[in-house]
């Protein structure tokens, strides 16, 4: 880590997990979860439904090349392409809203994710992430690979998780803004 990075990281461990306070997980970390994940390819584009927070995110094929002022979100900007049998997905374009992982690993807005996405056989996925974040970062690292196995006749059930500004905007009350903490 960079001493921005190290700094940064010391700084997560003191504040609570945005996503705790029903932010988006954010890419890595979105495909991180325990909860069930789907993909659905398009013609020109792969949809990715997360059952946790129902969050998704949309990942462009159509040759496409990463915008360089896109406007930074959580989850970035993606585009992908085939390489043999592996979908390489890069993602641009984040805010620094998000941790990498639940312990908080940090990242700037300087963040590049690479996925590699890989069919292993019918019923399973590999999926490694090459993180490369010079701000945060003194080298590029990849992942070890995650596995998914596919859950036949499995249905993505609604998880939703309403931040507390949300709330007051919706039923008058003074509630304290989580992202005031």
């Amino acid at each position: 880590m960079t001493a921005w990075g190290k700094t940064q990281l010391s700084v997560n461990a003191t504040h609570k997990d945005p996503h705790a306070k029903c932010n988006p997980a954010g890419i890595p970390r979105a495909d991180l979860s325990s909860r069930p994940i789907e993909f659905i390819q398009a013609a020109n584009r792969v949809l990715v439904f997360y059952e946790e927070y129902h969050d998704w995110r949309q990942i462009w094929t159509d040759g496409r090349v990463l915008p360089t002022n896109s406007a930074a979100t959580d989850n970035g900007y993606s585009a992908g392409r085939w390489e043999g049998d592996s979908l390489v997905v890069d993602t641009l374009s984040f805010n620094d809203r998000t941790w990498l992982d639940n312990v908080g690993h940090p990242h700037s807005e300087a963040l590049h994710v690479q996925e590699r996405i890989r069919r292993i056989n019918h019923d399973t996925l590999q999926i490694t992430f090459t993180i490369e974040d010079p701000k945060t970062y003194s080298k590029s690292w990849t992942s070890a690979p995650r596995i998914f196995g596919l859950k036949p006749g499995y249905e993505l059930s609604e998880d939703f998780c309403v931040p507390d500004d949300v709330i007051a905007i919706h039923d008058g009350a003074k509630h304290p803004s989580p992202r005031s903490n």
